[in-house]
């Protein structure tokens, strides 16, 4: 009996294995469809090469703009300082700006200067040059009158020439304030730095070194000298003339006008019998624009000796 039983469970067993087997090949047990059709094969696709994730780089952070009722927010200072700049410069002059009474704008008339003094101009010019602008100080403590000792040179302004300003007025500077002993370019850069330091030292400030240049310059260019002492004066060429004719040349009717100058003679090199106009004075006021009387200020306004004396010659 036994053993009938265990037949039994192994016939069961076999009928259970067997049907695993046939689902497994997927056949139709009821026989209803036959055996299924596999699918279509299909090929497979070739393994791609799985690409790099892009990498965005994150946005930067929003800064609001700054405000334009305060100041900028400064972060804080860089984590490293740089080594400080050596600078080849002096630094401003920390001196104020010295008190300027008026100014006098000295003009050198070539012909009369090369008749009275070693020159080697050729040729001469045959109008009025630029000598120089100098500052004169106001009358010390208990002084009536402004003198020669007023003026106001060499100081020490701790401003020395900027070259690069000469260098850009060059070409009006060497029309209008050559050296003229020589005429020579190189000689005239001399000349310029030579008149800066000794006068305009103590002008600057207040006026700029630019200005210091530039104002001269203006003025000639606005006036004509030379006209004035032709028409004005009624100074004939080549006649001798009296002193006195050359300072009511510029009567100064305008307040614009040129005042009273002072005039400037020397005895010619070659005798003693003839005196040459050699410069004139223009005196400017405290902002070295405007025309003031040299007589108001001089007690004695040409340097001439004489107001009758004649000088000249074949000069003008």
């Amino acid at each position: 009996m036994a053993t009938k039983s265990r037949s039994v469970v192994c016939l069961h067993l076999t009928l259970f294995f067997l049907v695993l087997v046939l689902v497994a090949a997927d056949v139709d047990l009821f026989g209803e469809n036959g055996p299924r059709q596999p699918p279509p094969s299909t090929p497979h696709p070739a393994k791609r090469k799985r690409p790099l994730p892009s990498i965005t780089p994150p946005a930067p952070p929003q800064v609001p703009p700054p405000s334009t009722n305060s100041p900028a927010q400064l972060t804080g200072p860089p984590t490293s300082t740089p080594p400080p700049v050596q600078s080849t410069r002096r630094p401003p002059s920390t001196l104020p700006a010295r008190i300027i009474d008026h100014y006098i704008l000295a003009l050198t008339w070539p012909w009369g200067f090369c008749n009275t003094s070693s020159c080697s101009a050729n040729p001469v010019p045959d109008r009025f040059t630029i000598h120089g602008l100098w500052p004169v100080g106001p009358p010390s403590p208990g002084q009536k009158a402004t003198t020669a000792k007023n003026s106001l040179h060499h100081c020490k302004t701790g401003q020395p020439l900027d070259k690069r300003i000469t260098g850009s007025l060059s070409g009006l500077l060497e029309y209008y304030w050559p050296n003229v002993t020589t005429m020579r370019p190189a000689d005239a850069e001399k000349f310029w730095e030579h008149e800066y330091m000794k006068h305009g030292s103590c002008c600057v400030p207040p006026l700029t070194q630019k200005e210091y240049f530039e104002r001269p310059i203006e003025l000639l260019q606005r006036y004509d000298i030379l006209e004035q002492l032709l028409v004005n004066g009624n100074v004939k060429a080549g006649t001798p003339t009296k002193v006195s004719t050359i300072m009511k040349s510029f009567s100064g009717r305008q307040p614009s006008d040129i005042k009273e100058p002072i005039v400037k003679c020397r005895q010619s090199s070659k005798t003693t019998t003839k005196w040459y106009l050699t410069e004139l004075y223009l005196c400017l006021d405290s902002s070295a624009q405007q025309f003031v009387n040299c007589s108001n200020i001089y007690k004695a306004n040409n340097a001439c000796g004489q107001s009758s004396r004649n000088i000249g010659g074949s000069v003008i």
